[in-house]
């Protein structure tokens, strides 16, 4: 994958820079004196199975009846409104031995948006990151029945401004025609105005349209869709420390014209995961969604902390157990960046070492 043409070095003054100007840019976020302290001890693997480690590998988890239940959207479609004429086409792929279900939509006029489909087996919801190229990103959560899913989120409708409800059904109509509803409530759930209507069809002739770029993302002006181009570039990974273990490769490129980050992961034994991130603007929130091979999925929400990039989220563990996870991206230099995973079980009062990795650029 290709990354940006920009200097690294460049980039990693740039980080410097941006987080001088952060706390004028952004007045809530955190200090770094606001993130509490971690504990030394450190959880076995078995307890938090990322980049494979504590994995069984060669079992698919993800052939469960839970992670198959988006598969009718599967396929190359052309999708038409209701007025008949093609709004576009997106081509809906498996990924990662089926625990992952991935959107490559583009519209008629070039325009394109993409998103990373992934169902939680600890809490059996399905979740839904979205990103298009003019900086819109969309989070979902919901469940699926026979033939449907019905995916839903709040978000403020700008930013400080008052939430509004986005809610989207996908239906299956017959083998080669599915149907994806869109309506938005702004009190409170209460009515809906629809916002899409599309009619997807299989159909022999599938042209996506040549991709027309937009510069919205990649504006300068625009700090915050840049906090985490540090991270941008092909790594080496290993464990923390002088004998740490090497875990493997990672790519981690920009799409959408800037708006999506993309990890992809290759590890031992031919092991991958991968990751979306993106800027979600009125909330002025980043949002990651990493998923693996082994059905493994976790979910985080972040910003710019000094020059770290520092999200936050829930998993269900063994025994029904809702654990807090953080991890923290701290750019070394312009080469290298520590990777550090904690988990509280005290609602964030104190955070316990999960794993740290050091990703050294190749």
């Amino acid at each position: 994958m290709r990354t940006t043409g920009r200097d690294h070095t460049t980039l990693f003054g740039f980080l410097l820079w941006a987080a001088a100007c952060s706390p004028a840019a952004s007045p809530s976020a955190p200090s770094l004196a606001q993130v509490p302290e971690v504990s030394t001890s450190r959880h076995q693997a078995d307890e938090f199975p990322l980049y494979g480690l504590g994995s069984r590998h060669g079992h698919r988890d993800c052939d469960e009846r839970g992670f198959r239940a988006f598969d009718f959207w599967l396929g190359n479609w052309n999708v038409y409104g209701q007025d008949g004429q093609i709004g576009g086409t997106n081509s809906v792929t498996r990924e990662l031995e089926g625990c992952a279900i991935e959107e490559h939509w583009t519209d008629r006029a070039g325009g394109r948006g993409r998103s990373l489909n992934t169902f939680d087996a600890g809490t059996g919801k399905w979740n839904q990151l979205w990103m298009d190229a003019t900086g819109l990103a969309i989070i979902l959560e919901g469940e699926s029945a026979p033939g449907q899913m019905l995916l839903s989120g709040d978000t403020p409708k700008f930013i400080g401004g008052p939430i509004i409800t986005n809610r989207i059904t996908w239906t299956r109509l017959a083998p080669d025609r599915v149907r994806q509803y869109w309506e938005i409530s702004e009190d409170g759930r209460m009515t809906w105005v629809p916002a899409f209507d599309g009619d997807y069809r299989r159909e022999p002739q599938f042209h996506p349209t040549a991709e027309s770029p937009n510069t919205f993302c990649e504006s300068p002006a625009r700090l915050r869709y840049h906090w985490f181009d540090f991270i941008v570039g092909s790594w080496e990974m290993r464990e923390a420390g002088d004998n740490g273990r090497g875990l493997g490769q990672v790519e981690v490129a920009k799409d959408l014209s800037g708006c999506l980050l993309e990890w992809r992961f290759r590890g031992r034994g031919g092991y991958s995961g991968k990751a979306f991130a993106a800027f979600h603007f009125p909330s002025l929130q980043w949002h990651r969604t990493w998923v693996d091979e082994n059905g493994v999925r976790i979910g985080l929400t972040g910003q710019l902390v000094g020059t770290s990039m520092v999200f936050t989220g829930t998993r269900v563990v063994r025994h029904g157990r809702t654990q807090l996870v953080r991890a923290t991206w701290q750019p070394v230099d312009a080469n290298q960046v520590t990777e550090r995973w904690e988990t509280s079980e005290d609602d964030g009062s104190t955070w316990v070492s999960a794993l740290e990795v050091v990703l050294s650029r190749r």
